[in-house]
């Protein structure tokens, strides 16, 4: 890979695609260039979605669920049961925020159980909490506070507080 990426035949383009850089070696990150891919807006990505064929109204419902990732609304749209699953670990979110510590633990447990066995699925349910935490910064850090329920005076979720529990879930 090394010698690939120092000496690149020169009719090529290599694309390197990591989720976390910091898990690339050093030797491999000096070799490449970094590119940070944003997501798309709400209304190209529906755009894009509705001229793969999927009816605007369905697209622009699957938009919003993807937050801009066009391979996830893909996959929203191929498997229904992730749709299911995410919407299932949003309703985990929202009692587990207000929740004692013990039923927090017993959810991670539960999820740490079904690792060996259905691992596309505990990954799917991670990804729905980091996508829940990052839509919670944003919020928290654009005015907004934060879900609007009226239990959250009890319970502030500060930008400090949310980066900590998304590098948690990270």
């Amino acid at each position: 890979l090394l010698k690939a990426l120092e000496e690149p035949p020169a009719s090529a383009l290599l694309v390197l695609i990591a989720g976390d850089v910091e898990e690339l070696l050093p030797t491999v990150r000096s070799r490449c260039q970094e590119l940070a891919l944003r997501p798309l807006g709400r209304a190209e990505l529906a755009a894009a979605i509705e001229a793969d064929g999927v009816e605007p109204g369905r697209a622009a419902e699957v938009a919003v669920a993807a937050e801009g990732r066009y391979g996830l609304a893909r996959q929203l749209l191929q498997d229904p049961s992730l749709a299911v699953l995410r919407e299932t670990t949003m309703a985990d979110i929202e009692r587990l925020l207000f929740a004692g510590r013990n039923e927090r633990f017993d959810y991670a447990a539960a999820l740490a159980r079904r690792w060996s066995r259905e691992r596309e699925s505990v990954l799917a349910t991670l990804d729905a909490w980091r996508d829940w935490w990052r839509a919670e910064l944003h919020r928290a850090t654009a005015g907004s506070n934060g879900t609007g329920d009226p239990r959250e005076a009890s319970y502030e979720l500060t930008p400090r507080g949310i980066v900590r529990a998304l590098r948690a879930v990270q």
